[in-house]
């Protein structure tokens, strides 16, 4: 009886002469797709976007992308696979503290082909 209720989504504002309700797959498709986000932490209900709120979202996304090719670049130019970034303080010119961030690179993983291989001998 659970499993049913999952099943199904409430939808908050739904469409004009459609359903209020709509499958856990299709809800999640909005979401994923910026249509919709969810209204509770339980992924009961969705909220359809406004169309300057989806064009917010896909701009957001699309900074958020251009962002991680970059970063991406910076760990292959650093001989690694992902970028972390580490924290310290540090005082500026006035005398105030600030927080400066160092990009790291994360060395590449070594093949799994090459490990298993290792592993074998006896």
């Amino acid at each position: 009886m659970t499993r049913e209720k999952n099943r199904v989504v409430r939808i908050v504002n739904p469409i004009p002469g459609r359903s209020a309700f709509t499958h856990r797959r299709a809800a999640e498709h909005f979401v994923q797709r910026g249509r919709a986000v969810w209204t509770d932490s339980s992924k009961r209900a969705i909220r359809f976007l406004e169309a300057a709120e989806i064009v917010l979202a896909r701009q957001v996304r699309v900074e958020m992308a251009k962002d991680e090719a970059y970063w991406r670049s910076v760990a292959i130019q650093r001989g690694g696979e992902e970028v972390i970034f580490i924290w310290e303080a540090s005082m500026s010119a006035n005398g105030y503290v600030v927080m400066g961030a160092t990009p790291v690179a994360i060395p590449q993983r070594p093949q799994l082909a090459q490990g298993a291989s290792e592993g074998r001998r006896c």
